[in-house]
């Protein structure tokens, strides 16, 4: 099987990694958290075992997006993960060489969620220009307002 490579942006050119970045998200968080990963870093996790790359995926979350570092003690991880991820790739030079597909208007309310938690739902709602209504039938965008507070009280009974 050949490797991917990620120290080149010519490797990006390969139908493999095609493959990746317009379905990727068919093998799930994991796949998909490893493969932007070694995108946004240029190390290939591919083949690393998750006690190496699981704890690479959330120092470079923290070091990235500061507001998010809550999310490193979710049980959620690398399900949020993907979203911060996926910004941070369209965001690069090589994200915008070897684009992926567009956020989703539900997508760009979790990730907005993950990186302001501690504004109100009607705060959110005004800076994304959408109802709260709408916000509130966003399963994920709810799954992460619970998770910040339950990993907000759980750090604050630490």
């Amino acid at each position: 099987m050949e490797e991917h490579r990620f120290d080149r942006d010519e490797d990006f050119t390969t139908e493999k990694h095609r493959q990746y970045r317009e379905e990727g998200w068919i093998g799930g968080p994991y796949t998909e958290v490893v493969y932007l990963l070694s995108c946004l870093t240029r190390i290939n996790y591919q083949r690393t075992p998750q006690k190496v790359w699981y704890p690479a995926a959330q120092e470079f979350i923290s070091a990235e997006l500061p507001g998010a570092g809550w999310v490193i003690h979710s049980t959620y991880f690398a399900q949020f993960a993907v979203p911060l991820l996926r910004d941070l790739y369209r965001q690069s030079k090589l994200g915008k060489r070897f684009p992926i597909r567009a956020e989703h208007r539900e997508e760009r309310a979790t990730r907005f969620a993950l990186t302001n938690p501690a504004l109100s739902v009607n705060e959110m709602a005004k800076a994304l220009a959408t109802t709260m209504k709408q916000l509130e039938r966003n399963s994920t965008f709810n799954l992460a307002r619970r998770e910040f507070e339950r990993v907000r009280d759980q750090n604050s009974n630490a």
